[in-house]
C-alpha cells in the first residue's frame, strides 16, 4: 500500500516563497544601482536584467528575457564583446574597460565585469555588471561590482518505503528505496547491519543517536537526513521520515516510514546558502552606499559602505528619528526634489548630484539614485537608494581644470618644441609655437601631417618597427625614446632627443612629446670622442716611446760604461806601474780596442741623429762593390777569428761597378757582418754573397745563429728595438746597427729585408741595390753641420773685428774666446743678458755671439731687447749669431724669428764658427738691419 508523505504540509511551498522573496529583494537592489546587471546563459541569451537596461535600450527587463545578446546590443557591440564572452565561458572572471559601439545610444566607454556561473563542474552562464564610464573615464573609478543572481530550480526527489523490526533486527525496503541506494531490486540484505553499512561513516553515529533518542523519549515521529554511499562509490543525500510503533507495555516494536532522495534539494539548499552569502558579500564589497527606507522615511536597511560614508552605525541609522541624520539643512529641498523627480520618472542618467553631511558635520558630494518600491497593486511601500561618494571625483575634476590651464600655459610657452600625436595613427593632434618656429611648418601644416613626415625617408622602416614597441615601453614607464633624426621643412636633417609621456587627448590615446635638438651637442660629442681617441692613441704612443727611450738610455749607459770601465781600469794600472812588458802591451791593445768600440757607439748615435734630422749625406760616385765588401770582411775578420767563425764569400764577377758612397756601403756590410758574427755561436759559419739579378744587385749575409722570433721580425730594422730585455741581455749593442743599415740602403735607392725560419735556425739579410746612378741629395744649406767640409779659413780672417760674446758657462766662454782670438778678433765676454745690454749701451760691437740657454733671461730675450732698442733709436742692426745645443729645424726657425741672422748648433767646429762670423761681417752694411719675420720664416723652410 502506498504510504503518505508525512513531511509537514506546505514546506516546499514555503521554501519556494522564501526563494521568490529573496530574488525579488535582489531585483530591487539591482534596480537601484546605476549599472547594467544581467545574467546570460550558455546560449548567449539574457535570463535576467535590471531596470537600467530599460534606460539604455528602451525595453523592459521582461521583454529581454530569452533574447540573444547580439539582438539587443547590435552586431558591432556583440563583436567587440565576444572575446570577453568566450573568455568567461572558459571559466575566467573577466574585468575590462573598453569602447563599445551600441546599436542604441551609440559608442560608450564601459567598465564591465563578467563572472562565470558554475554548476555541476561546468560554466552554465555568466553574470554581467556593466557601468557607463563615458563621462567619468578619466576622473572616476568604477566601484560597482557584479552581483550574482540565483535561480535554482529544485526537482522532487524519489521516495522509498522501509520497515524496521526492532526486536528481530530485520529491515524491509521497497524496490524504489533499493534503487535510491543504488541496488538492484531484491538485492538488499534485509538486516539493520546491512542498512548501517550504506550510511556515510561521518553520519552513522548521528543517525543511530537519533533512533536511540526517539525511542528513549517515547516519540512517535522520527526524522533525520544523512548521506549514503552507493556501491559505485557515489554519495547521495536521503531524508528518512517515519513513525515508531510501541507495544502495550511501551516497548518499541518497529519503525515504518519513507526515505526520499534529497540530493538535489540539498544541493539546491547549499547553492542557495552560497548565493545568500554571495549577495551579502556583494553588498558589503560594493563601494556605493545602499539604503532602504519605508514610506515614512525611516531606514529599514543600510549596507556597510553607507555607514562608513556618513559615520553613523547601522543600529543608529535603522529606525532613527529623525530619519535623515545625514541631510544637511541647506540641501533638504534639493534632496526632496530629487525624490519627487524620481516619482515623476525624471531621473537623470547619472543620478542626482547632491551634498550629504557626515557625523562630524563635514559636507561631501554624492550621486543619489533613488528607486521607488511598490507592491503588487502599485502602492508605494518604500524606497531603495544607492549613494556614491564623488568628493574625490569632484576634486579631481577641479584639479584637472587647473591642470589643463597650467598644461596649456607650459605647453605654449615652453622654449623646446612640443607636440601631441595619436599613438594609433601617429597623426599630430597639437603643436606648440616652439615647434612651429624650429621646424618651419605652420600649425595648420603640422596638424595635417603625421610623425612619419618629419622623419627622413630612410628612417621610416626603423620608425615603424620602433613604434610597435611604444605601448609596451610606455607600460613599463620608459619615458625616453632616445635620439632620432628629424627633417625640417627646408630639408635640414637634425638630431632630436625625444622624451614622451602617455596622455589621453580629446578621447584619444596619445603621447606628449618634448623634442630637444641635440645636433650640435652630438657633433661636439663625436668630436670630443675623436679627440679623446686620438689623445689616448697619442698617449699610448708617447708611453711606448718613453719606455723605448728609457730602455735605450739604460742600454746607452751600459754600452758606454763597459768600454770605459776597461779603459779606466787599465789606465789606472798603467799609472801604478809594476806591469811586465807583455801585460803593458795587452793593456794598450785593450784600451785601443775599447776606445774604438766607444767611438763606434758614438758614431752610431751621431748617424742616427743625422738620420732623424735628415742631414745624413752621401758621397756618391762610381765604385766597385767587391773591394768594399772585402774591406768590411777584413775589418770583422779579427772578431770572427776570436769566435772560430768561418767567413765564406761569393762574388758575381759580372758586376763591375755601381753608383754609391763606398764608405756608407762598407758601413752597411760591416754592420750586417758584425751582427751575424755577434749572434752566431762559436765555431759557426757566416756566408756573404754578391750577385746580380736583372737590373739590380744583391748582397746577402746568412748566418746559422740564434735566429729571430717571428713576432720580432717586423721590428728588426726599427731604431732602439732589441729582442732581449735590457737587464738580461746576452749580447751588447744599442739596437741601432740595422736601423742605420736600412736608412743607408734606402738613401741608395735600395731595400733591405730579413728572413728567419725561427729561433735557433739562423737569419738571412738581403740588400738590394739599383745599378743606375743616384744623384746626391742637396741638404738644406742652413742645416749643414760640423761634419760638412768647411773651406779653410785664414788665420787672421777676423783681424780688427770686435765681437761681444755672451755665455753663462766659463769653459764655453774660454773656448770660444780662444777660437775667435786665434782668427784675429777682439773679444769682449759677458755672462748674462743684463751685462750684455749694459755693454751694448756703452758701445756697439761689430758682431754679437750669444748662447741661448742662460739663467734668468735667455738669448731670445736678449736679441729681442737689442732689436727693439735699435728700432727705437733708428740704429743699424748688429749682426748676431745664436749658439745652442738645440739643433732642430724648429729651433733654428725660432732663433731666426727672434732676430738672429745665423744659428750654429753645438758642439762648435772652430773653422765653421769663424767662417760664419766672417760671412756675416762681409755682408754690405745696409743689409744689417732688423729682419723681416715673414721673409725669415720663408727662408727658414
Amino acid at each position: 500500500m502506498q504510504k503518505k508523505d508525512t513531511r509537514p504540509a506546505g514546506e516546499d511551498g514555503l521554501e519556494g516563497a522564501r526563494a521568490a522573496e529573496e530574488i525579488e529583494k535582489l531585483r530591487l537592489i539591482t534596480d537601484s544601482m546605476p549599472v547594467l546587471i544581467a545574467y546570460v546563459d550558455a546560449g548567449h541569451c539574457y535570463r535576467f536584467n535590471n531596470r537600467v537596461y530599460e534606460e539604455w535600450f528602451g525595453q523592459k527587463p521582461s521583454d529581454l528575457d530569452g533574447r540573444h545578446v547580439k539582438e539587443i546590443l547590435g552586431e558591432g557591440a556583440y563583436a567587440a564583446l565576444l572575446p570577453y564572452i568566450e573568455k568567461v565561458f572558459s571559466g575566467e572572471r573577466v574585468v575590462f574597460d573598453g569602447k563599445v559601439p551600441y546599436r542604441e545610444g551609440g559608442e560608450r566607454y564601459i567598465r564591465a565585469t563578467y563572472s562565470p556561473h558554475w554548476a555541476d563542474g561546468k560554466v552554465k552562464g555568466y553574470f554581467s555588471l556593466v557601468q557607463d564610464i563615458t563621462a567619468q573615464q578619466r576622473t572616476e573609478k568604477a566601484w560597482h561590482k557584479s552581483e550574482e543572481l540565483l535561480k535554482i530550480a529544485l526537482e522532487a526527489g524519489r521516495m522509498g518505503v522501509f520497515e524496521f523490526d526492532i526486536r528481530s533486527g530485520k529491515v524491509a525496503w521497497s524496490p524504489n528505496l533499493e534503487k535510491i541506494h543504488g541496488l538492484a531490486p531484491g538485492t538488499f540484505g534485509g538486516t539493520f547491519e546491512d542498512f548501517k553499512r550504506d550510511i556515510h561513516p561521518d553520519d552513522l553515529n548521528r543517525v543511530l543517536n537519533r533512533v536511540q533518542q526517539t525511542i528513549q523519549e517515547k516519540k512517535t515521529d522520527y526524522g533525520v537526513e544523512y548521506r549514503i554511499i552507493k556501491p559505485n562509490g557515489e554519495t547521495a543525500w536521503v531524508e528518512a521520515r517515519g513513525r515508531v510503533f510501541y507495544d502495550p507495555n511501551g516497548g518499541a516494536e518497529r519503525f515504518v516510514g519513507l526515505c526520499m532522495d534529497v540530493t538535489a534539494r540539498k544541493g539546491a539548499e547549499e547553492t542557495l546558502q552560497n548565493e545568500f552569502a554571495f549577495r551579502r558579500a556583494i553588498e558589503d564589497a560594493i563601494p556605493a552606499g545602499i539604503t532602504m527606507v519605508d514610506p515614512n522615511g525611516r531606514k529599514t536597511y543600510v549596507n556597510r559602505a553607507f555607514c562608513d560614508m556618513v559615520g553613523w552605525s547601522e543600529s543608529e541609522l535603522v529606525g532613527a528619528d529623525p530619519p535623515y541624520l545625514y541631510w544637511p539643512p541647506e540641501e533638504i529641498d534639493r534632496i526632496s526634489q530629487a525624490f519627487e523627480a524620481t516619482m515623476a520618472g525624471k531621473v537623470p542618467p547619472g543620478g542626482f548630484e547632491l551634498r550629504f553631511r557626515r557625523r562630524n558635520e563635514t559636507r561631501f558630494d554624492v550621486v543619489l539614485t533613488p528607486v521607488p518600491v511598490r507592491d503588487n497593486h502599485g502602492a508605494l511601500t518604500g524606497w531603495l537608494a544607492s549613494v556614491v561618494d564623488i568628493t574625490g571625483r569632484k576634486g579631481i575634476e577641479q584639479k584637472l581644470q587647473e591642470s589643463e590651464t597650467q598644461y596649456r600655459l607650459l605647453f605654449e610657452t615652453n622654449p623646446q618644441p612640443m607636440w601631441v600625436y595619436e599613438i594609433e595613427s601617429m597623426a599630430f593632434l597639437e603643436v606648440n609655437e616652439a615647434a612651429v618656429r624650429h621646424y618651419g611648418y605652420s600649425r595648420e601644416e603640422f596638424l595635417s601631417m603625421t610623425v612619419k613626415e618629419i622623419r627622413p625617408p630612410e628612417d621610416i622602416p626603423k620608425l615603424a618597427q620602433k613604434h610597435a614597441d611604444v605601448p609596451k615601453e610606455v607600460a613599463l614607464g620608459l619615458r625616453s625614446a632616445g635620439v632620432w633624426r628629424h627633417r625640417k621643412k627646408d630639408g635640414t636633417i637634425i638630431e632630436v632627443e625625444i622624451t614622451r609621456s602617455p596622455i589621453v587627448f580629446k578621447g584619444r590615446k596619445a603621447l606628449l612629446i618634448l623634442a630637444s635638438d641635440v645636433t650640435e651637442r652630438r657633433r661636439a660629442e663625436e668630436e670630443r670622442v675623436g679627440l679623446l681617441a686620438r689623445e689616448q692613441q697619442a698617449r699610448r704612443e708617447a708611453e711606448a716611446a718613453n719606455r723605448a727611450k728609457d730602455e735605450f738610455l739604460a742600454t746607452v749607459s751600459h754600452e758606454l760604461r763597459t768600454p770605459l770601465n776597461a779603459i779606466y781600469g787599465w789606465a789606472r794600472l798603467l799609472q801604478m806601474g809594476d806591469l811586465d812588458r807583455e801585460t803593458v802591451t795587452s793593456a794598450y791593445e785593450t784600451i785601443e780596442r775599447n776606445a774604438k768600440a766607444q767611438a763606434q757607439l758614438i758614431d752610431d748615435l751621431l748617424d742616427v741623429s743625422r738620420i732623424i734630422a735628415g742631414k745624413l749625406r752621401l758621397d756618391v760616385r762610381s765604385i766597385a762593390l767587391k773591394p768594399v765588401i772585402e774591406a768590411a770582411i777584413e775589418t770583422v775578420q779579427t772578431a770572427a777569428n776570436a769566435k772560430g767563425i768561418t767567413l765564406d764569400s761569393t762574388f758575381d764577377e759580372r758586376i763591375e761597378s755601381i753608383s754609391g758612397d763606398p764608405d756608407r756601403l762598407q758601413q752597411v756590410v760591416w754592420n750586417l757582418l758584425s751582427n751575424a758574427i755577434k749572434f752566431t755561436p762559436t765555431g759557426g759559419r757566416v756566408e756573404i754573397e754578391l750577385r746580380r739579378i736583372d737590373s739590380a744587385i744583391q748582397i746577402r749575409v746568412e748566418d746559422a745563429g740564434i735566429g729571430i722570433h717571428p713576432e720580432f721580425l717586423p721590428y728588426v730594422f726599427d731604431r732602439f728595438r732589441q729582442a732581449e730585455r735590457v737587464s738580461t741581455r746576452f749580447y751588447g749593442g744599442l739596437g741601432l746597427g740595422l736601423a742605420i743599415v736600412r736608412h743607408l740602403v734606402e738613401l741608395h735607392g735600395g731595400t733591405v729585408s730579413a728572413e728567419s725560419p725561427g729561433e735557433g735556425k739562423g737569419a738571412n739579410f738581403t740588400v738590394t741595390l739599383p745599378l743606375k746612378v743616384l744623384s746626391e741629395e742637396s741638404p738644406d744649406p742652413e742645416m749643414k753641420r760640423s761634419e760638412e767640409t768647411m773651406p779653410p779659413t785664414p788665420a787672421m780672417m777676423l783681424e780688427g773685428v770686435e765681437v761681444l760674446l755672451v755665455d753663462d758657462e766659463a769653459d764655453a766662454r774660454e773656448l770660444l774666446t780662444l777660437i775667435l782670438q786665434r782668427s784675429g778678433a777682439r773679444v769682449i765676454t759677458v755672462s748674462s743678458t743684463r751685462e750684455a745690454i749694459d755693454r751694448l749701451k756703452r758701445k756697439k760691437p761689430d758682431l754679437l755671439v750669444s748662447d741661448i740657454e742662460m739663467p734668468g733671461e735667455d738669448g731670445y730675450s736678449l736679441i729681442r731687447k737689442v732689436r727693439a732698442r735699435e728700432a727705437e733709436r733708428g740704429e743699424r742692426s748688429v749682426p748676431a749669431v745664436a749658439l745652442t745645443a738645440y739643433a732642430g729645424r724648429a729651433d733654428r726657425r725660432r732663433a731666426l724669428m727672434a732676430g738672429f741672422q745665423k744659428h750654429v748648433p753645438k758642439p762648435v767646429d772652430p773653422a765653421g764658427l769663424v767662417a760664419v762670423v766672417a760671412g756675416l761681417i762681409g755682408l754690405p752694411r745696409e743689409e744689417h738691419r732688423a729682419p723681416d719675420r715673414s721673409s725669415d720664416e720663408a727662408n727658414s723652410r
